[in-house]
């Protein structure tokens, strides 16, 4: 059996339950490949490894240089005859460099994958660009095996571009067992609360405005510093919202945060900008209506606003209409289990490791 290994220098527990350690541990599971997954981290600090991912192996890389690099390049040197592909994220000239070497050391047994996973911020133009870095960053690009892009219209970006190769393969997620919910009229939200990413502010607003009479705002998770006090201002000016809005905190038993989708009616995302996020996943196979702000991976997710509404990031006007149609039922939502139905199916991380295997095998 092939042997692969993700290399991501900086991972932490929270990386294993998501792409960079489920990717490897369901070609494991599925009996592809043998996994392995490369941290700089202890793995007395990976706990996911017993619990959650049980079976991916660890192998730990050694922080000897000042640069992520020179140590990424060490490990792999030293590993070089015990993988025969390797996995990474995030390809730039310095990767992509080790990949091209690594490879014709190996004389090309060695198969590389790369994930770009994409932000939507992400600058399209600067790929027509005619600069020498460029030509060697194409060049470079189309010798790894495979390049994978997570939303559609990033693919058909690249499609258009035609310098290299690109594949679609999306985040997924593990399948929810839940086939009954009881949803009440909540929205959710779940994320960094208070960061400049996440917007936190401009739900809030928006939430203000609308001054729904039946929906209640639920907000997990941690709050960034200096955040409480733009809450505490928040319930000062608007003390009728004290027992609407609701700030529970961070929660890590996994299947509390589970049974938050499972009982709220809406998940509600405000982020300035996203990569394709797990939290849109989790929230639709739970039967969760989808309230986003648009950028592609929303519109894949939503199934092009099928099972959710999209509004220009930042815009807390629009926002506010949208939170009071709901609240006033304007118009019926897709039922919770169709809603789940889809999204365990199209995301589910079997079928998508298939993929990758069929191109790396």
């Amino acid at each position: 059996m092939k042997k692969i290994v993700c290399v991501f220098p900086k991972g932490e527990n929270v990386h294993l339950t998501k792409d960079v350690g489920l990717i490897p541990y369901f070609l494991f599971k599925q009996g592809y490949f043998e996994s392995t997954i490369a941290f700089y981290s202890d793995p007395k600090d990976l706990p996911y490894l017993d619990t959650e991912v049980h079976g991916l192996k660890y192998a730990r890389i050694k922080k000897i240089f000042r640069s992520n690099y020179a140590n990424i390049l060490f490990f792999l040197l030293c590993q070089i005859r015990q993988f025969d592909i390797i996995m990474m994220f995030h390809p730039n000239y310095f990767s992509l460099s080790i990949a091209y070497f690594i490879k014709k050391l190996s004389f090309n047994r060695i198969k590389f994958y790369f994930k770009m996973d994409l932000d939507s911020t992400f600058d399209f133009s600067g790929l027509y660009k005619r600069s020498w870095k460029r030509k060697l960053f194409n060049y470079l690009m189309g010798e790894i095996d495979l390049l994978s892009v997570e939303s559609y219209d990033d693919f058909k970006q690249f499609q258009e571009f035609g310098k290299f190769s690109v594949k679609h393969i999306p985040n997924g997620l593990i399948p929810s067992a839940s086939d009954h919910f009881q949803k009440e009229n909540v929205l959710l939200t779940v994320g960094r609360l208070g960061s400049y990413q996440k917007d936190t502010e401009t739900l809030l607003k928006a939430f203000k405005a609308a001054n729904p009479k039946n929906l209640k705002l639920l907000l997990i998770g941690q709050l960034e510093n200096g955040f409480q006090s733009s809450i505490d201002e928040y319930f000062k000016a608007n003390p009728w919202l004290i027992d609407k809005v609701v700030f529970k905190g961070q929660v890590n038993d996994r299947e509390e945060l589970m049974n938050c989708y499972r009982r709220c009616k809406f998940f509600i995302l405000t982020s300035r900008h996203e990569g394709f996020p797990l939290v849109l996943l989790e929230a639709v196979s739970h039967g969760c209506f989808i309230i986003s702000s648009d950028f592609p991976a929303a519109r894949d997710i939503t199934d092009n606003e099928r099972y959710g509404r999209l509004f220009k990031a930042e815009d807390d006007e629009t926002l506010a209409k949208l939170i009071l149609s709901f609240d006033r039922n304007d118009f019926s939502l897709p039922a919770a289990q169709e809603m789940s139905i889809y999204a365990n199916e199209k995301y589910n991380w079997r079928r998508i490791v298939y993929d990758i295997y069929l191109n790396l095998k």
